[in-house]
């Protein structure tokens, strides 16, 4: 502050379209990272219930394996948010786009197939 009370102009470093970029990328992955934990529980509610049905010995491998599949990818997610919300400050604003984008369609492609291949199978109509 000067003396007559005003504050002190400091040139900014970065222009308020990327302060307001970075901001945004901190905010959508400190949002996100909740979400890839209630991916996880989400599809073990569904399946875990199911287990009379889903753990019969022709569905269980499959069962397993998308299991494995959904998970992988929801561990992904989240390691991938962990890194961008450590090193956030550091990354351009579009990267962090790119890599938040990235996770989300790792996320959606392992739960819409895992889910249009149940769909395709005999054993599970």
């Amino acid at each position: 502050m000067t003396t007559n009370g005003d504050v002190k102009s400091h040139s900014p470093t970065r222009s308020l379209p990327q302060k307001v970029a970075q901001q945004l990328m901190v905010d959508l992955t400190d949002r996100s990272i909740p979400g890839a934990f209630l991916y996880m529980v989400v599809w073990l509610a569904i399946v875990l219930p199911s287990m009379t049905y889903f753990g019969a010995e022709h569905r269980l491998q499959i069962i397993l394996d998308l299991t494995c599949v959904v998970m992988g990818a929801a561990l992904f997610r989240l390691l991938l948010l962990m890194y961008l919300q450590k090193h956030l400050h550091r990354i351009p604003p579009e990267r962090g786009e790119l890599l938040i984008t990235l996770s989300v369609i790792v996320s959606s492609l392992a739960w819409g197939l895992s889910v249009a291949y149940l769909f395709s199978l005999n054993r599970f109509q």
